[in-house]
């Protein structure tokens, strides 16, 4: 939602066009970074949040849209001092300028 000028509230469509998936979310051993890895559709540059939340707390980091390969990503590796232990959800947002994907979420579980 954005305020404009004159205090009314807007609302900003996700564009349905820009598309993220995730392809993984999780640790690789106790205590390693929490990987998250996804695949984007729709552009081949801006930004994703990540929203990682549990039991009525969340945070949200930023990463690039990059190139890779044959496939535009957004990748992120989030220490595993970040999290308590136990099972996490995270959302990820697409952004592109002022055009958004939906969010698409999965669960994962953190081990410290």
């Amino acid at each position: 939602n954005n305020t404009t000028g004159d205090g009314s509230t807007t609302t900003t469509s996700p564009d349905t066009t820009l598309i993220v998936t995730i392809s993984r979310a999780g640790q690789s051993a106790a205590g390693q970074p929490i990987n998250v890895r996804t695949i984007v559709n729709g552009t081949s540059s801006g930004t994703c949040d990540m929203t990682f939340s549990r039991a009525g707390s969340s945070f949200t980091k930023t990463f690039p849209i990059a190139i890779s390969a044959s496939t535009i990503t957004c990748n992120g590796d989030v220490e595993a001092s970040a999290f308590s232990g136990g099972e996490w959800q995270i959302s990820v947002v697409a952004k592109n300028g002022s055009a958004s994907s939906q969010p698409t979420t999965t669960t994962f579980v953190v081990t410290p």
